[in-house]
């Protein structure tokens, strides 16, 4: 029976051997271009979590900026309306 088995394997060897070999050549090169595409994409991750952290800097500075401006506004405004009261009640009052 093992004998049967070694001639059907030779047999197999003899008409696909070429077939066999050459699938698995393409099997390699597909292997290998996945591997390039998967650290392709790795690299790309990387440089976009890079980016979102830069971008995510920018706008926190951004934002405390802004809300440093606001504030600034909103209390020279307070004193704008503290000034305008205070000289309509002095108008009132004197008047």
């Amino acid at each position: 029976m093992t004998e049967s088995f070694q001639e059907i394997s030779t047999i197999r060897n003899i008409l696909m051997g070429q077939q066999m070999a050459e699938y698995d050549t393409r099997f390699d090169d597909v292997l290998n271009q996945l591997k390039e595409q998967a650290n392709r994409m790795e690299e790309m991750n990387r440089q976009w979590a890079e980016q979102l952290a830069a971008l995510s800097a920018v706008v926190a500075g951004n934002h405390a900026e802004i809300n440093s401006r606001l504030d600034a506004v909103s209390q020279e405004e307070r004193h704008r309306i503290g000034r305008l009261l205070r000289g309509m009640s002095d108008q009132l009052l004197g008047g």
